[in-house]
């Protein structure tokens, strides 16, 4: 009996939560977690989203209308306590491995101290934020607005990344640097000095 209950508790504590998901396969987002305007959000196949998962596409700030979407590929694990917000897109490649506490964003508050409260001033872009399939983003890792990352990028632990980086690429620092290169022909990442 105990063990027919300790399933059935981690089943529902994996069951998609939304409509949308459960049409794709092998999904897993667990609970608590915090999802706003859910048809600005693409999940993709055995796509693994852990506790406290927050997700908040923007398509409207202080009357300002936005193209606000939130991609997810497949085969995607993203930690625990990971926060992902875009008035325009954050498209996240398939195979990426996100640890815990991550923040992306593709836009940030206006901050003019002369414009009253920063909830009332409008949100700020770049661009959109890119990255590409297979990258790894270390523990606390922040990318923000306008940064793509190419294909297999490495983000050390409490990066801040705030400008974009070609594929196979190791970063790390505040704000990110470059520190290594994969080389394909050596399987081995050599430093660089940009």
């Amino acid at each position: 009996m105990f063990s027919l209950v300790r399933r059935t508790i981690a089943y529902l504590r994996w069951l998609p939560p939304y409509r949308f998901l459960r049409q794709r396969e092998g999904i897993r987002v667990a609970r608590p977690r915090l999802w706003e305007h859910l048809e600005h959000i693409t999940v993709g196949a055995r796509t693994v989203i852990r506790e406290h998962s927050w997700l908040c596409p923007l398509p409207l700030w202080n009357g300002v209308a936005h193209s606000a979407r939130i991609v997810i590929g497949s085969n995607v694990y993203i930690g625990r306590f990971c926060c992902i917000s875009a008035i325009d897109l954050v498209d996240i490649g398939d195979d990426c491995v996100f640890s815990e506490q991550v923040y992306i964003a593709d836009a940030v508050h206006q901050v003019d101290p002369r414009a009253g409260h920063i909830f009332t001033q409008p949100m700020l872009t770049k661009g959109p934020v890119r990255i590409g399939r297979g990258t790894f983003l270390g523990y606390g890792s922040r990318v923000l607005t306008g940064v793509t990352l190419g294909e297999g990028c490495v983000v050390g632990a409490n990066a801040v990344v705030n400008r974009s980086f070609p594929p196979y690429s190791m970063v790390a620092g505040i704000p990110a640097r470059r520190i290594k290169t994969f080389n394909s022909a050596s399987g081995e990442w050599d430093a660089v000095h940009d």
